[in-house]
Order: C-alpha cells, then sequence, then structure tokens
C-alpha cells in the first residue's frame, strides 16, 4: 500500500510538470486537512525516491531519471585478525574513496580510531563497494551501537558480484571460488593490463582495479545495480516455508524506525537488532544465499518467526534495542559495552526529534553531564503535554541532577544515557535543541520550546528565551539546575 501511494504521488508529479506544494499532496493523497506537519510526512514519503526532488522547502517536482555513474564511491576491505570473529570493533578497515580521475588517499583504522566518524560520513556520501559486504555491514552495525550515529544508507554494493556481472558482460567464464574470495587476485584473473593504483596495494588495490574496469566497461551502472539487486544467477531463494511467516508478510512491514527481534524454534530471541526502516532491513536478511552466505544460512535455519516494534525515531529504536541486547543477551547479538567509549559533557539540554509515527509529533530528551531521561509525551500535537507540565519536569529532572523522574519523565539507565549523549554530539546541528544556560525560569524554557515545535522549527534551530538575557544570567537564573559549562553550545 505505501508503494502504490508513493507511485500515485510519482505520476501525479510528473503529469504536473511543474512544483506541487507539500500542502496540496497531503490534502490529495494523505487526506490531511491542516498544513501543519504537510512539509514534514511528505518528505518522509519521497525523501528516499529518487525521481523526485524538493526543489524548495515543501514544494516538490519530478526529475527525469538520470544516469548513474559510478563514481563518486569508496572501496573498503575488512582485516579480521584469527580470534577477533566476534569483536567487529577491532576489525581493521582500509578505505579508498575513487572518482573519475582515480583513487584518493587511503586509510586504515577501526572503530576505536580518533577519525572514524569522519570516514564513516564519507561512507554516507556516495554508494560503498567491498568485496566483503557482510563483514562491511557488521562493522557499520558496530559502529551505529558504539559511536550512536544513525544508519548508514548509502547503498553496498558486492564487488565479487561485480565481478560476475563484468564476466557476463564480457562473455567470459565467471571466476572460480577461490578467485573470488581473494580480491588480490582479480587483476591478473581479468588479464588486465593497467598498473595498479598508485599507493594502495593488496586486497584494496585489486578491488579498487575491478571497479575501475567496471566503470571502463560501461559508463552507467544501472545494469549492475540491478544484476546486484536481484540477486540474478548467484544464489538460492530462501525457502519460506520452516517460518511462520512469509515473503508477502515482509513487504508489509512498515518503512519506520524500529526494533526487529528473531525468534528460534524454542521461541527464544535470539536476535535483537534496530533499523531506521523495517521493511528495508528486515528484507535483507532473505536475499539469495550464496556461497559466501554461510553464517547468514545457519541463522535463517535456526529462526521460526519475528517479531518487531515501530518507534518515533531512530534514537528510540538504538535505546531500545540496547536494554533488550543488554537484558536478553541473544545468542546471535554481539555484546557491546558502551560505556568504554569517551562520551564527553553535553550540558544541561534538551532537544526534539520529529516523530516518524505521528505528524506534528516530537520526541524529546533531556541530557545532563551524567545522564539522560526520555520526555513521556501526550497524545496531542507537539510534545502533548501542557507547559506546567513540561516545567514541572524540567524542574525535578535538572534540579535533582537528574537523578529524580516525574509522571511525565522516564530516566534512562546509564548504557543507554551514554548513545542518547553521543547521538547529541553527533547529530547536533540537526536537532531542535535549547541550552537550559539561557532561561531564566524553567517556565520560560518550557514556553520557549512548546512555542518553537508548534511553529515548525526546523532542526538546527537552537531555542531561546526573549529577550535574550544579558551574560551572566541564565541558568544561575534557574534556581537549583546545574550549570552547562558556558557557551551556547
Amino acid at each position: 500500500m505505501a508503494q502504490d501511494l508513493k507511485q500515485s504521488i510519482v505520476d501525479h508529479l510528473r503529469e504536473a510538470g511543474d512544483s506541487v506544494p507539500a500542502s496540496d499532496l497531503a490534502r490529495r493523497f494523505l487526506r490531511l486537512v491542516s498544513p501543519n506537519g504537510a512539509d514534514r510526512l511528505v518528505r518522509s514519503i519521497l525523501s528516499t525516491e529518487p525521481r523526485c526532488q524538493e526543489i524548495n522547502p515543501g514544494h516538490w517536482s519530478y526529475q527525469e531519471p538520470q544516469e548513474e555513474a559510478w563514481f563518486p564511491g569508496s572501496v573498503a576491505v575488512i582485516e579480521v585478525a584469527r580470534g577477533h570473529e566476534r569483536t567487529p570493533w577491532l576489525w581493521r578497515m582500509m578505505l579508498a574513496p575513487v572518482t573519475a580521475e582515480g583513487p584518493g588517499p587511503s586509510w586504515t583504522g577501526t572503530l576505536r580510531s580518533p577519525d572514524t566518524v569522519e570516514k564513516l560520513r564519507m561512507i554516507e556520501s556516495g554508494p560503498l563497494y567491498t568485496p566483503y559486504s557482510a563483514r562491511v555491514q557488521r562493522w557499520l552495525e558496530s559502529a551505529e551501537k558504539i559511536l550512536a550515529i544513525p544508519e548508514i544508507s548509502s547503498p553496498i554494493y558486492d564487488l565479487r558480484d561485480a565481478f560476475r556481472w563484468l564476466c557476463d558482460k564480457q562473455k567470459r567464464p565467471r571466476p572460480e571460488p577461490m578467485i573470488l574470495k581473494s580480491p588480490s587476485m582479480w587483476p591478473a584473473a581479468l588479464g588486465s593490463s593497467q598498473p595498479l593504483p598508485d599507493g594502495l596495494s593488496g586486497e584494496l588495490a585489486g578491488a579498487v582495479a575491478l571497479l575501475e574496469t567496471c566503470a571502463e566497461t560501461t559508463s552507467d551502472r544501472k545494469s549492475f545495480k540491478r544484476f546486484a539487486e536481484s540477486g540474478e544467477g548467484r544464489g538460492k531463494p530462501v525457502d519460506f516455508g520452516s517460518f511462520n511467516f512469509s515473503a508477502a508478510d515482509l513487504n508489509r512491514l512498515p518503512e519506520t524506525p524500529g526494533v526487529y527481534r528473531f525468534i528460534n524454534k524454542a521461541d527464544e530471541i535470539v536476535y535483537v537488532g534496530k533499523t531506521r526502516n523495517l521493511r528495508q532491513r528486515v528484507g535483507q536478511y532473505f536475499k539469495p544465499l550464496t556461497d559466501n552466505s554461510k553464517r547468514r544460512q545457519s541463522f535463517l535455519e535456526e529462526i521460526r518467526d519475528l517479531s518487531w516494534t515501530p518507534l518515533e525515531s531512530e534514537l528510540a529504536a538504538l535505546v531500545l534495542e540496547s536494554t533488550e541486547i543488554r537484558r536478553r543477551r541473544p545468542r546471535w547479538n554481539i555484546q557491546i559495552e558502551t560505556h568504554d567509549v569517551e562520551a564527553g559533557d553535553p550540558g544541561t539540554r534538551i532537544f526534539a526529534i520529529p516523530s516518524a509515527l505521528h505528524p506534528d509529533r516530537y520526541e524529546t530528551y533531556f541530557l545532563t553531564a551524567r545522564g539522560a531521561a526520555r520526555l513521556l509525551t501526550g497524545e496531542g500535537d507537539g510534545l502533548g503535554l501542557k507547559e506546567e507540565d513540561l516545567a514541572a519536569a524540567l524542574k525535578s529532572y535538572f534540579s535533582s541532577g537528574g537523578e529524580e523522574a516525574s509522571p511525565h519523565l522516564a530516566i534512562l539507565d546509564p548504557q543507554e544515557a551514554i548513545l542518547v549523549r553521543r547521538w547529541y554530539q553527533t547529530q547536533m546541528d540537526d536537532l531542535i535543541k535549547l541550552n537550559l544556560d539561557h532561561f531564566s525560569t524553567w517556565q520560560s524554557a518550557a514556553q520557549a520550546f512548546q512555542s518553537a515545535l508548534a511553529g515548525g522549527e526546523k532542526g538546527g534551530a537552537w531555542i531561546r528565551e526573549s529577550p535574550v538575557l544579558p551574560p551572566g544570567t541564565g541558568v544561575g537564573g534557574i534556581s537549583g539546575a546545574p550549570s552547562g559549562g558556558g557557551g551556547c553550545r
């Protein structure tokens, strides 16, 4: 149904021939009478649709599909030391950006390297090509948990598929399994006379050389993309006969953030995961099985059922996943201790994230230097709370140093508090946030926060008291609140 709705909107934009306001689309296709929340709701539907583009805030138009270039992108290989198969944060990734002019300087590091977040942004900016897609996926999932970052949404393409596709294009026999497992042998197997990329060696050089050969064969990667996504000629479909759900059930999963759980034949939860898109992520477990899918095949042979919980935001999914893994300790999950990574001091803050489930709703968190809490919102728009209730929650939490809950507040366990604080640090520029150092009373802070959300404040904004207080006042004026360390950040 969601796909039919998206296609109807796409068809309407194509026929319109000009930009269409999001409010018109929401009224026509979503039966949303009020324009409030129309922008965010339409954006949640069309943001992943390449044929539609938001040309101005709140206005959408149809764009003819363009040729899909191979570059820019990144190539990555993963090294796993013996004995560290279940500790992905210790795996070494070797990463090289690649453009039409050739590869850039390579990087080698683990999840504990100081510039890992910067390299993850590189991965997010374009497609990632790798001969080890399953390893890379596990490495990125560990990064999301340890570093508390959003799910990497850029596509990940397995270069073993590219090798098969290239052989089919060149009408030559497909490579033997032993060759596919050894990227350093790929240039010789292809009979390439070109020198290896400068500054690269071993598996990374072989992987980059293969990618460049693919790009020389055809500048448009659409045919490879179709080949890779269909599993054409490279595996057997998953048999759903032993599951209590069907492939059609997977296609009915919501396209929202959430937590999913796989359950074995003894009715035990054996794996808990989180995602920004339940339908897309869960479906990845049921792609065709290949010679390189032995771990996934063993996993699928064990499960019988699944359950899922749609949630307001990806942060909510990250918190719930962490809680369930810590308490249930499912045997297929990697037990990651988040406290071994320094989270830093965010000061005294509250921030809001637009809800993925309800237009005009927000999910809100309180932060101190030592902890975090989630605001329990009501059923109405915004926070669904009266200003006096929000002010009381602010006062009870922050005046107690983050130790006192209230009827509208749930204090998070230390492990999950670290994740929330780190999420705030890495996503600060995209959040709606308030610094209590700049308010004279709890009521004025609550009023400003509620007004900003009701007014559709955009992410990245700092909410301030009006008029702005002179320097030296602020949280000192909110009796009992701890100081956040100065500044407006």
